[in-house]
């Protein structure tokens, strides 16, 4: 079967329509799951933070929950930089995620420097991937995109 050729598009006189692979599909969904982790992500630290505010100033069992959670707050800065890349998002996206992911790699190093001046910086740090995760999930596309 033998298609006409229009201007611009390549021959395919040897592809059947039916069999001939589908079109690269939308990347909206990528984005949105991008956009949905880094609000997520952004949510997550105030929340971890209220827990070991919790242990401190309430009962020290809340730092069960600010222990458990962080494997969750974990796994978001990675999901982020997939979806980044499968969504095609700028460069800028991508490298600010892996930027979060080392930054709460950094909280377990600090933390395990204790009884140190160095495990003061956990807080600090906290502060910081608190900031980028704003402006990841401000960057972020939009829903609607």
């Amino acid at each position: 079967m033998s298609f006409k050729l229009i201007e611009g598009a390549p021959r395919t006189s040897s592809q059947d329509p039916a069999t001939a692979p589908a079109a690269v599909p939308d990347r909206l969904w990528a984005r949105r799951a991008f956009t949905v982790f880094s609000w997520l992500f952004l949510v997550s630290i105030p929340v971890q933070v209220f827990f070991a505010g919790a242990a401190v100033m309430v009962n020290p069992s809340w730092w069960t929950f600010h222990l458990d959670f962080v494997h969750v707050l974990e796994w978001f800065p990675l999901l982020m930089l997939a979806f980044a890349f499968a969504a095609r998002l700028p460069a800028s996206l991508k490298w600010m995620s892996v930027a979060a992911g080392i930054l709460v790699a950094a909280q377990y190093a600090l933390i395990a420097t204790r009884p140190s001046f160095a495990a003061a910086f956990h807080v600090v740090n906290a502060l910081v991937i608190f900031g980028l995760a704003l402006e990841i999930a401000r960057r972020a596309p939009s829903w609607r995109a």
